[in-house]
C-alpha cells in the first residue's frame, strides 16, 4: 500500500530569494526606476511567512524609497513557481512614509535562476501631497 502523501506533514526549508530588476509606475514620484528586493523565508515554525526588503530607486541609485514588510508564501509549485503576497512600510528619500501591499510571482527558469514579476499598490503619506502609486517590478532572481 502507498503511503499517503497528500497528509504528510513536512517541515519547511528556507528559502533565500534575491530580486534585482526595473519597476514601472504611475503616481510615484519617478515613472520608473531600479529594484532591488531580498526575500527571507526561514521555514520551520514560520512555515510560509518571512520577511522582504525593497528599495526602488527614483533617480537611479542616488534617491528612492526603502521598504521593508512581511511575506507570505499563498501558494507555490516547488520547485519552479511561487506565489507570494507581501505587505509593506517604509520611507521616500524625502522621508515621507510609505505603506503598501502587492502580489509577486516567481518562476525559476534555470536551476537558482528565474524571473519575478510584482504589481503592488502603495499610498506616499506626504502631508497634503498624499498620493496613491501603482507599480509593476519585473526582475531577474536568484535562489530558492
Amino acid at each position: 500500500m502507498a503511503p499517503n502523501v497528500a497528509n504528510a506533514e513536512r517541515e519547511r526549508g528556507p528559502h533565500l530569494v534575491l530580486q534585482t530588476g526595473l519597476y514601472a509606475a504611475a503616481g510615484s514620484p519617478a515613472p520608473w526606476g531600479p529594484s532591488i528586493a531580498l526575500d527571507v523565508l526561514p521555514g520551520s515554525v514560520f512555515e510560509r511567512w518571512g520577511i522582504r526588503g525593497e528599495y526602488r530607486g527614483y533617480r537611479g541609485f542616488e534617491k528612492g524609497s526603502v521598504l521593508v514588510g512581511a511575506l507570505f508564501e499563498a501558494g507555490a509549485s516547488r520547485p519552479q513557481l511561487a506565489l507570494k503576497l507581501a505587505v509593506q512600510a517604509g520611507l521616500t528619500d524625502e522621508r515621507a512614509p510609505i505603506v503598501g501591499g502587492g502580489i509577486d510571482w516567481s518562476l525559476w527558469v534555470l536551476g537558482p535562476l528565474g524571473v519575478s514579476a510584482v504589481t503592488d499598490l502603495t499610498v506616499i503619506i506626504d502631508g497634503s501631497d498624499t498620493r496613491p502609486a501603482l507599480s509593476g517590478v519585473l526582475s531577474l532572481h536568484i535562489g530558492r
